[in-house]
């Protein structure tokens, strides 16, 4: 029987059609490969050169693209050391972030932008976390000028953590940094809205008052920034305990959403992907439709966990109809899109959802 397949048999052909096909387009995949190093290669060396020439504003600028996941030149490390570069040529924010990263973990010194710098504790960079060491770079950052260096300081002094403990220099800090935001903000800088509610929530500032704290996190919403939005509505939420009662119910719900309006991806997520964690199993059928709604913006501009979320409301019928091959689909592209970020969704499934990646693509 296998005598009659020669060279020339239509099945043969095929096959040989099909291998050249592979061929070509192995060789073509080599090519693009080749040029998308070449392309990354002459992105980083024209970055370096933007660093070197300017400076620690360069260096800060760098680790911001270092940090962002989307880019191929993505590295913690790198973020880090770029961080660290800067504030050693006296970069007052970047002075602030290395004093962050250097900071052991104290849920009540997470200050404004803790936020920015999470990424490098989750994922871990190569640095002993040192209180004492923390304290030198906070200060070199409020020497500077910095606010929120000058609020950490007043932390740290009020509680003797990497410092002894001095009540009253953390009185007076806690006074600088006052002054220094009032001045910032008159000069038009937006983000000492922030600085300035974190100081009206504190009851060791002698002008301690809840609602002004509001009503600078709401001046926010006059800016159009998004991202200022998005760290207005991350304090309120890290401190919502104190603020819930003086303000209206909804407040983060209506940063989020001029943010989100205004094309920021993390607060169609937070919008989404947040609300559909807390309503998932009791929220009404308007509320599910909602959160799928931003879920599936956030999804379609890049958001890997909001793709990861979509394919569990599909899955489960959340806010949409029920369709598994969507599920899967969408499941499968995020599982892609994490990979790429070192983070992998398995385990988080089965852990807090019970299910298995053989329940939402098949064996």
């Amino acid at each position: 029987m296998f005598g009659k397949f020669n060279g020339d048999n239509q099945y043969v052909q095929n096959a040989k059609q099909c291998l050249q096909k592979v061929y070509s387009l192995q060789q073509q995949a080599e090519q693009i490969f080749d040029e998308i190093e070449k392309q990354k290669e002459i992105a980083q060396q024209s970055l370096e050169q933007y660093a070197i020439a300017g400076g620690g504003q360069g260096l800060y600028d760098l680790a911001l693209v270092y940090q962002n996941k989307k880019l191929p030149v993505f590295s913690h490390q790198k973020a880090f050391e770029c961080y660290l570069a800067s504030a050693e040529q006296n970069h007052a924010k970047s002075a602030y972030v290395v004093g962050c990263l250097y900071m052991q973990g104290d849920d009540d010194l997470q200050t404004f932008p803790f936020n920015k710098t999470d990424f490098l504790y989750h994922d871990g960079i190569d640095i002993d976390e040192d209180n004492q060491t923390a304290f030198l770079w906070f200060q070199k950052s409020a020497q500077l000028g910095n606010p929120d260096a000058m609020i950490q300081l007043s932390n740290m002094y009020q509680r003797g953590i990497g410092t002894k403990k001095d009540k009253n220099k953390a009185k007076d800090l806690l006074k600088q940094a006052y002054d220094r935001c009032v001045q910032l903000v008159d000069e038009g800088d937006a983000f000492a809205m922030i600085s300035l509610a974190i100081i009206y929530m504190s009851d060791k500032f002698e002008g301690h008052d809840l609602k002004k704290a509001v009503y600078w996190l709401a001046q926010t919403m006059h800016t159009n920034n998004a991202e200022l939005m998005c760290d207005a509505a991350w304090v309120f939420e890290q401190n919502e305990a104190q603020l819930q009662n003086v303000c209206e119910k909804d407040f983060v719900t209506k940063l989020y959403t001029k943010a989100a309006e205004l094309g920021n991806v993390y607060a169609m997520s937070c919008l989404g992907t947040d609300d559909w964690w807390y309503i998932k199993d009791h929220g009404t059928k308007q509320q599910k439709q909602n959160a799928f709604f931003w879920t599936q913006k956030a999804s379609e501009n890049g958001d890997a966990w909001a793709t990861f979320v979509l394919a569990m409301m599909y899955f489960k019928g959340d806010g949409v109809a029920k369709d598994r091959q969507k599920a899967k689909e969408l499941y499968l592209l995020a599982e892609k899109m994490m990979k790429q970020q070192g983070e992998f969704l398995d385990e988080y499934l089965e852990d807090e959802y019970d299910y298995t990646r053989e329940d939402i693509v098949g064996k």
